[in-house]
Parts: structure tokens; sequence; C-alpha cells
């Protein structure tokens, strides 16, 4: 398990960040000075590989409902890291500078991790018509960074960039859950698509008609009688081609690159 431990600690410090190197002195980690280190490794890093679950899962863990005793227990817990620079290596003062401000001020506010999931699964919605008991909202994928992300990118430690590729358009809440927009088109054009990329909904209409012309129509368009008015219904087939809407809008880069 040391070794495991150890290894995983050396090589994603290579591939992710140099400057964890001189801080963090190489050697053999188990237990919570391991998930310390990792966490603060894997927090910094332009991607999640599957080793980090483990250790961002017990620090995100760490939680209390008063945000400055969560601070603390969060760096608490990252203290548990070793920092002492590692043997023959030299760490410059901006260096250190940049990794204190890593470990003590951006890492213990994080909320979550700056993934390219987390940052696609959220949801912006803004009014756009009906009344204070039933209003209408317009739903996208927000098209600002979520605060991990900000505070990641701004510290000259973490290897994080986001990039916003959509467009920003806001699209009707039934649209949005569906996951497409609908383009209507013609029967004829309908008919040429592949089954998985179209769709159809019945529109009713009613209208009101005199008694005579109501007892002269077919039973299915019988619409009944409301308050002495007597109804006519109309049905219309849309056809209609799913057009898919913007949903996978950001990307994690590495900043260095």
């Amino acid at each position: 398990m040391k070794s495991k431990y150890i290894i995983f600690i050396v090589l994603i410090t290579m591939f992710f960040h140099k400057a964890l190197a001189n801080q963090v002195q190489v050697q053999t980690l188990q237990g919570d000075e391991a998930s310390a280190c990792e966490a603060l490794l894997c927090l910094a890093a332009a991607g999640t590989p599957p080793e980090c679950q483990r250790s961002l899962q017990k620090y995100f863990n760490i939680f209390d409902e008063n945000p400055a005793k969560m601070m603390t227990k969060r760096m608490n817990f990252l203290k548990l890291c070793p920092k002492q620079g590692a043997p023959n290596i030299q760490t410059s003062d901006k260096e250190k500078q940049d990794f204190d401000e890593y470990t003590d001020v951006v890492v213990p506010n994080l909320d979550g991790e700056c993934t390219k999931e987390a940052l696609n699964k959220r949801e912006e919605k803004k009014l756009i018509g009906g009344n204070k008991i039933k209003p209408i909202y317009a739903y996208r994928v927000p098209n600002y960074p979520t605060k991990s992300c900000s505070l990641l990118e701004k510290s000259n430690f973490a290897n994080i960039k986001t990039r916003y590729t959509c467009k920003g358009k806001f699209y009707s809440e039934e649209d949005f859950r569906n996951g497409y927009e609908k383009q209507i088109i013609s029967k004829s054009v309908y008919d040429s698509l592949d089954k998985d990329g179209k769709g159809s909904y019945e529109e009713i209409k009613e209208e009101i008609v005199s008694p005579n012309v109501y007892n002269n129509l077919p039973k299915n368009e019988q619409g009944g009688v409301k308050n002495g008015f007597y109804y006519k219904i109309s049905k219309t087939t849309h056809y209609f081609k799913k057009e898919p809407i913007e949903s996978d809008c950001w990307v994690v880069e590495d900043k260095r690159k």
C-alpha cells in the first residue's frame, strides 16, 4: 500500500506540476498524509484521473455549515501533507509564495471540483413570461465558471484553464429538458428522416359554433357544450426535426500548454 501511494504521488507530480515536487518531500506516505497530498495535486490538475476520486471525495466531505469552520477543517486536513523541501531541490521565493497561496487561500475555499462535467451539469434560468402564479423560464448552461474554477484559474500554482464554447442561447424549459429544439418540417421531409431524429405532436383548437353546425359535426369534432356554448374541435398534426441544443459547453484545459 505504501509503494502504491508514493508511486502515485511521484507520477502525478511529474505529470501535472513540477513545482509541488519542490514543496512536498519525496517520501513514503500513507493514510491521511497521502490523501492530503493527493488532494492538493488533483485539485490543481486540468483533469481528474480515476486515482484522484478517493482523496477528492475525502476532502470535499469535510463540511461545516459555518464557512469559517469548514475552511479551518479543510486547512487542517491539507496541512497533513508534508511540505518540507526535498533534498537538493531549490525553491524560489515566488514558487513558495504561489504554493502557499494555493494551499492556504485557494483550496480551502473550493466548493467542488473544476471539471468539464461539473461545469456542464449546471443550469441558469431567466424569467421570460407568465405571471407570479405560473412563471415561464428559459434555460441554458451558464456562460460563467464555478467559484472553484475561478479560484483555480487565478492561482499561479494550479494548472487549470476553462473555456466556454457555446453561444449562450437560452431555451424553453421543454426543449432544455428534452435536449433538442423542434424545427417544424413538412410531412414529406418528416418521412425521409431517421426515427431518432424526428417527432410529431397534435395541436388541438376549440372554436364556438352554432347549435345547428355543432349537431352536423362528426362525433370526433364535437367538443361538447360549456356554459351554453357549442364547441368544435379541430386537430392538426405538426411534424418536426430534432435539433440538438448546446449543452456540452465547457472545456477544461492545461493552461501551461
